[in-house]
């Protein structure tokens, strides 16, 4: 099993949006493309390389079964989820993505 895991900060002058819209639209609009299992969204409460700019840190972490069927979300959704993303919130959520593998 593989985690496509997306942190974000996100300027506090939207973070209410942003949570309404993440949690009713985006996130279900990546669920239905039928490529990942299940989805976790947490807050970051504190970590060694805490960042001190105002915002709060978001983890939003997809779980799915094989490297393919990500390649498959990488060239035919990404693109457009993550220009709609920009859109809509541009420099005031910053993103970095990762992919992780369970042992």
């Amino acid at each position: 099993m593989y985690i496509y895991n997306v942190t974000l900060k996100v300027d506090p002058s939207i973070e209410e949006d942003w949570l309404i819209w993440m949690k009713d639209i985006h996130i279900p609009e990546v669920l239905s493309c039928g490529i990942f299992k299940d989805y976790k969204m947490l807050l970051l409460t504190n970590s060694p390389f805490y960042d001190e700019s105002p915002g709060s840190t978001f983890i939003v972490q997809y779980f799915f079964d094989n490297m393919d069927e990500y390649e498959r979300y990488q060239a035919e959704y990404a693109p457009t989820y993550q220009r709609e993303h920009i859109q809509r919130y541009g420099e005031k959520v910053l993103a970095f993505r990762t992919v992780m593998r369970y042992l």
